[in-house]
């Protein structure tokens, strides 16, 4: 692997566990003065400011969230750009040519605790042990009083998620092939306007940021709204613990959906809507794709296409 391809995966690897690290990383790897060097030290006093901010509990948590994902990406494009010439002279290790084990899912594990929930690096580091914080995995039950339905639960991410498709019935939901046998199997689709306000009272449908804190939780996600797409972490593995079998007890199935013209994909993909809008008329969704890239992938979709539903407790 050449020096810059070497760097642009190191700071990748790092940018999900720990991204002052990545910055610190790149700002090291550029000569002092240089303009890429300046550009990463504005960077590392935004990265600085919001941490500050976060810390006071002064922002807002889909804004801290929206400037995080900025700083991500400009630092994805500064390293994207790099070449040969723009970095400091190589000089000889003196280091022991052994490193830890990197464990798949602990750099995602560790951007959600340290952002999110008041870890310190420390703590992070001691429950890095396994791919996922599993003393967090509590199953339970739910019965939605309005049709009787009950429901398997799981505690994930902070917060307490329905582990099965929704399936209560909305005026537009419909079972995939029109066959209620699905319905009991894979729970209902829904276009975008049903799902909204398809959750039980006390639940709701999740909004991107609870999808991104889930998906990094359990390895990463692919966010496909600019080419090429951002990818965070590990999203293959992120599919594999978070579908049906997998290791999070979350299971979600690839249930196909209905394109508002005919049904496809069951047993080959699995859609639920989020409660964001991603651009224009379209609405952010999350793919659990088993077929073609076998990965998790967050996208916009259209409105009056059928999903399934996953309900977030409030």
């Amino acid at each position: 692997m050449q020096p810059i391809e070497a760097l642009r995966h190191e700071i990748r690897e790092l940018l999900v566990q720990d991204p002052e690290a990545a910055i610190a990383k790149l700002k090291a790897a550029l000569p002092t003065g240089a303009n890429r060097q300046k550009d990463v030290l504005m960077l590392q006093a935004r990265w600085e400011e919001l941490e500050r901010e976060m810390t006071k509990g002064t922002i807002a948590r889909e804004d801290a969230e929206l400037r995080r994902n900025q700083i991500f990406e400009g630092l994805l494009d500064t390293i994207g750009d790099l070449t040969e010439g723009d970095l400091k002279p190589a000089k000889a290790s003196t280091q022991p040519k052994w490193l830890w084990p990197t464990v798949g899912g602990i750099a995602a594990i560790g951007l959600v605790a340290f952002l999110f929930f008041g870890k310190n690096k420390s703590e992070v580091a001691a429950a890095g042990v396994a791919a996922l914080p599993t003393n967090e995995q509590r199953a339970d039950s739910f019965t939605d009083p309005r049709d009787g339905q009950r429901y398997r639960t799981v505690r994930l991410a902070g917060h307490t998620w329905m582990a099965e498709n929704l399936r209560f019935q909305t005026p537009n939901a419909a079972c995939y092939a029109d066959d209620p046998a699905n319905c009991n199997e894979h729970g209902r689709l829904y276009p975008w306007q049903d799902a909204f306000s398809a959750c039980p009272e006390g639940w709701h449908l999740p909004s991107t940021t609870e999808w991104k804190d889930l998906a990094l939780n359990a390895g990463g996600y692919q966010l496909n709204v600019k080419t090429p797409p951002d990818v965070m972490g590990n999203p293959a593995q992120a599919l594999a613990a978070l579908s049906l079998g997998g290791n999070t007890g979350f299971d979600a199935t690839a249930s196909g959906y209905h394109d508002a013209t005919r049904f496809d994909g069951l047993d080959k993909f699995g859609g639920y809507w989020s409660s964001s809008k991603a651009y224009r008329e379209y609405v952010m969704a999350v793919v659990f794709d088993t077929w073609r890239e076998k990965q998790l992938i967050l996208e916009g979709t259209e409105q009056d296409w059928k999903l399934s539903c996953r309900c977030v407790k409030n």
